[in-house]
């Protein structure tokens, strides 16, 4: 036993020395074993090449330990390369150890058992990272305990002869660009084109490090003293769903803001810009003030506009200036980083790709592979530049440009250009490393060791870098938590040291060239030289650490930075949720949403609540879970109205779920907002038999607090309920009620948990009641009062809503075509902007009714045809007997009586589920079509024409009483039966003597005329 130790004793110090020549950390030895780190406490660039070095040295080596003759020390040794945790000591004294997590060690100690006597085992990452500088033996896969999958494996048999050492350093010039001549010729040719007023749109698309950035530089260093002007903007992988994040960053960049600014300051720098840009400063200063969250606090009148006009107005004052500067001089404006895109800065892309082959601008965008070709619409002209790896001579001719005037052995720069892969980023970091390590290039014999600096990949570049710079490592680490682009005084208001010390660090980095550095007159900025570096950084930091720093800054900028909390709530909730504070940052995702949702910006809204929503398992309380759910899905319901209709199975489920919740806490507030999605849903799905129910049901929840906000919700579902079931008389009276309750002060954000307002909904649903009634003054005159209130609002959908149903449904009842096709223009073009499926839809069949009625029948069809299909993808329903019968009248009038029967036949089928206020329409253009289909038999088509009127009387629609009296009398007349005809007709005619004129009224009129 005493020799037993000894030689146990001389076997650790032997390792021990064997491993710190090499740079390495004995963790841990384990009787006859030992477990080493190889990157810990301190990465290298070699680290994977230094471990199989020191197990050459010890498998060498170990024969010369004193040992029994018939027994020799023999080893196996297993190395595997991976990411751990490495945590605090735990033991005590001499067994003190650090606490590992992580698999790697564990697959070491399993590839060791695999090794022969004396051999050492490899696993597939440390293979790939030392490939070319030892000879290796392919071993196969092996199924190793604790492991799913089986592992590759490989022996190393020694060294291999294209080992090499080196010393160098390198000048901090650009590198020049290699390798992309064609696209540079492309690029140019571009330019001139745009030069002569034909504006050019390229993409410039490949993987990160693939030399995006650099090319859009390489041509402004080919354009020199040119005469233009660059626009240059970025997006950020933090900010896509804040609505033109790149456009508001250019505005502060441009103005000058600086972080010590008050808000005053910031009107006034925003003024002096606009006034350098000669626009009107009164118009467009509101504007921009409310894209940048800036308060005017009165110094300018408002400019009434809603949410969504004022995001128009702000693209068109965008594109407008771009137009200006591009009238002046030639523009180049560059978009990077387009993968992060935000959907309102892709809708002013959009709109700027259209504008530019009429301008003399070249817009040149950058983005990785997964940005779609799709997204500026099949027709735009684009030109797209796809940016592959380097070919070998052309790595090799850039780290030709990288070392300069140095000279690197050729085994060095063959592991430079094989481990790059043809990525320049790759390459121009690589080359980098390798010149500012500290390894010794060896001598022309080779006799020296070779301990070539090579790192891997750019992750281990930039980690051997950082960790022989101490503080400079955190500081970076840091710095990468604000994200890409950091300003100095938030970075500083985030660390604990001293300002000159920070500096510092800091111009040891963009020393090191992993930061680039501006002066701007109020704020000293950084940016990370690549994304990828900014991504490296932030991937080195542990859990903890990593969530520490996000609370750190997330407080630094509530407490030091309220104004960038305000505007940009998205913000502090990404920062909170990565620190681990998922109930703060759930209340940041809802601000964000709920801001975005005034702002009409739905889809961001949308996102930001899937995003907390995403944060509920975080939360320890299961009542705090429940509740922040109830919140967010709630809060959810107005912008997926917006987006995807009323039929959208995701709405639903929401509602759904809602409804649940609301149960479950107790909370009645959420009621009416989900009885009236739930109504609206079955209505849109046509089951207005059920939506009445649910009418009825808020009617008696609301008679408990008359007052409350519930009788304005009931009022408005059992109104619109009873109008579509038939019985116009009643939801006279129940809408005439309701809106005279309407309350301002409490129902004026309706639009904002309801999906619309109140009082628009209701105003729009009197005026198609007052048609039915026959009071066509009436009609119009809620028509025009649900139009200009929802103007006044700021809300989308209510807009949408009260343009379809006064400017689109009441004209096209009215058979007014040119108001109609009005009408359907300004929808169309407002859900079109905002990509709303079903007001798209519901405007092309306003549009096609409209066209039919102006005598263009085929082509309204078509367009009518265009709308319905699009309702039917998104299960709409409701109103479509109506709109059916619109095409079935264009069909009757063209001649198409097949194609107006099948619709009549369709609408009809539709009714099963309660809709049939349009019902004696529908029997009417039955009889027409019946009677056009077989005019030798009219009687048959003069029992239907007598069931539409017996179903407008009982309905008590004066209007449609009128359209069946004027068929039945034409067919009385065609009898010789004029004398019924004028029973008939004259009484229906004699309720509208007074009021506006609807081609049905002078028709009738004149028919009655030739009559008498």
């Amino acid at each position: 036993p005493e020799t037993l130790m000894e030689l146990l004793r001389a076997y650790r110090v032997f390792c021990t020395q064997c491993v710190e020549r090499f740079g390495g950390n004995v963790a841990k030895f384990m009787g006859d074993g030992v477990l080493i780190y190889f990157g810990y406490p301190r990465a290298h660039e070699d680290d994977a090449e230094r471990a199989i070095r020191a197990a050459l040295a010890i498998v060498r080596d170990l024969a010369s330990l004193p040992s029994h003759p018939d027994a020799p020390l023999r080893g196996r040794i297993g190395i595997a390369t991976g990411l751990v945790v490495v945590g605090e000591l735990i033991g005590a004294d001499s067994s003190q150890e650090q606490m590992v997590v992580g698999q790697t060690p564990n697959l070491a100690a399993r590839l060791q058992s695999l090794a022969p006597p004396d051999g050492i085992i490899v696993a597939s990452r440390t293979h790939q990272l030392t490939v070319g500088l030892f000879e290796f033996a392919d071993m196969g896969e092996h199924v190793v305990k604790g492991f799913e999958e089986p592992i590759k494996v490989w022996r190393v048999d020694g060294e291999s002869r294209a080992e090499s050492r080196f010393d160098a350093h390198r000048g901090g010039r650009m590198t020049p660009i290699v390798g992309r001549e064609r696209e540079m010729e492309l690029l140019i040719d571009r330019w001139r084109a745009t030069e002569k007023g034909e504006g050019q749109v390229v993409v410039i698309s490949g993987d990160p490090g693939v030399g995006k950035s650099r090319l859009t530089r390489a041509l402004r260093e080919e354009l020199g003293g040119e005469r233009y002007v660059r626009l240059s903007y970025h997006c950020s992988g933090y900010h896509q769903t804040t609505a033109l994040y790149p456009i508001i960053m250019q505005f502060e960049r441009a103005a000058d803001f600086g972080p010590a600014d008050t808000v005053d300051r910031k009107l006034a720098k925003l003024e002096l810009l606009l006034g350098r840009w000669n626009a009107p400063v009164a118009e467009t200063l509101p504007l921009f003030a409310s894209l940048l969250s800036l308060s005017t606090s009165g110094r300018y009148q408002p400019l009434g506009l809603s949410p969504a006009e004022g995001i128009e107005k702000t693209l068109q004052a965008l594109v407008s200036r771009l137009e200006e500067l591009a009238a002046e001089q030639p523009v180049l404006c560059i978009m990077e980083d387009m993968h992060w895109i935000d959907p309102t800065s892709q809708e002013l892309i959009n709109r700027i790709v259209r504008l530019v082959r009429r301008s003399p601008i070249l817009v040149i965008l950058t983005a990785r592979p997964e940005y779609p070709r799709s997204a500026f619409g099949e027709a735009a002209k684009v030109t797209w530049i796809p940016l592959t790896r380097l070919t070998r001579a052309q790595a090799f001719a850039m780290v030709g440009h990288c070392v300069g005037d140095r000279t690197l052995p050729p085994g060095v720069l063959e592991q430079i250009v094989s481990k790059a892969d043809g990525n320049p980023l790759f390459v121009e970091e690589l080359t980098k490393t390798v010149i500012q390590s500290d390894a010794k290039l060896p001598s022309e014999n080779g006799a020296t060791p070779i301990l070539l600096d090579v790192p891997a990949t750019l992750h281990d570049s930039l980690m051997a870098r950082l960790d022989q710079m101490s503080t400079t490592k955190q500081v970076a680490q840091m710095a990468s938590v604000i994200g890409r682009t950091f300003d100095f005084d938030l970075l500083a208001a985030m660390t604990s040291m001293p300002a000159h010390e920070l500096r510092g660090a800091l111009d040891r980095l963009v020393a090191a060239e992993v930061l680039f550095h501006a002066d701007l007159p109020q704020v000293v900025r950084y940016e990370f030289k690549h994304a990828l570096l900014q991504d490296v950084a932030y991937q080195s930091l542990v859990k903890s650490a990593r969530q520490r720093y996000h609370l750190r800054l997330a407080r630094v900028l509530e407490e030091q930075f309220p104004a960038e909390a305000q505007s940009r709530p998205e913000l502090l909730a990404h920062h909170f949720a990565e620190a681990g504070q998922p109930d703060v940052a759930i209340g940041y995702w809802l601000s964000a949403a709920r801001r975005a949702t005034q702002r009409s910006a739905n889809q961001e809204a949308i996102a930001q609540i899937r995003n907390g929503l995403a944060l509920l398992n975080n939360l320890s309380s299961p009542t705090d879970r429940l509740q922040k759910e109830h919140q967010l899905r709630l809060t959810m319901i107005a912008p997926l109205i917006a987006v995807k209709g009323y039929g959208s199975a995701e709405l639903d489920e929401t509602c759904d779920r809602v409804v649940s919740l609301s149960k479950e806490l107790g909370d009645t507030t959420a009621i009416f907002p989900i009885l009236s999605s739930r109504h609206a849903f079955v209505s849109v799905i046509g089951q207005i038999d059920r939506a009445r129910r649910l009418a009825e049901e808020a009617v008696s929840l609301a008679a408990r607090d008359p007052k409350g906000e519930g009788s304005a919700v009931a009022g408005r579902l059992l109104g619109s309920s009873t109008l579509k079931y038939g019985d116009s008389t009643s939801a006279l009276r129940i809408l005439k009620e309701t809106l005279a309750n309407y309350d301002k002060d409490r129902d004026r954000g309706s639009a904002f948990v309801y999906g619309h307002d109140h009082f628009a909904t209701c105003a729009s649903y009197l005026c198609l009641a007052q048609w039915h009634q026959g009071d066509l003054s009436e009609a119009s005159l809620y028509a025009e009062q649900a139009t200009a209130h929802a103007r006044s609002l700021s809300h989308l959908n209510t807009l949408c809503l009260a343009l379809a149903f006064t400017g689109g449904f009441f004209n096209g009842l009215c058979g007014m075509g040119e108001a109609s096709v009005v009408a359907a223009e300004e929808l169309l073009a407002l859900a079109s902007e905002h990509a709303l499926p079903l007001w798209i839809a519901t405007g092309n069949v306003i549009m096609g009714n409209g066209l039919a009625l102006q005598g263009r029948e085929r082509e309204g069809v078509a367009q009518m045809q265009t709308g319905l299909a699009g309702l039917e993808s998104i299960q709409i329903k409701l109103f479509r007997p109506m709109f059916l019968a619109w095409k079935a009248a264009a069909q009757l009038s063209c001649g198409d009586i097949a194609g107006g029967l099948d619709a009549v036949e369709t609408a009809f089928a539709l009714g099963g589920g309660g809709e049939h206020w349009m019902d004696a329409e529908l029997y009417r253009l039955w009889g027409e079509l019946q009677l056009r289909s077989a005019p030798e038999s009219p009687d048959e088509a003069k029992k239907i024409f007598r069931t539409a009127l017996e179903v407008a009387i009982a309905q008590r629609s004066k209007t449609l009483e009128l359209r069946a009296a004027l068929s039945l009398a034409r067919l009385c007349i065609a009898t010789d039966k004029a004398t019924a005809a004028r029973e008939l007709l004259a009484p229906a005619v004699s309720w509208f003597d007074e009021g506006p004129r609807t081609p049905d009224i002078d028709n009738a009129r004149q028919l009655l005329h030739s009559i008498s």
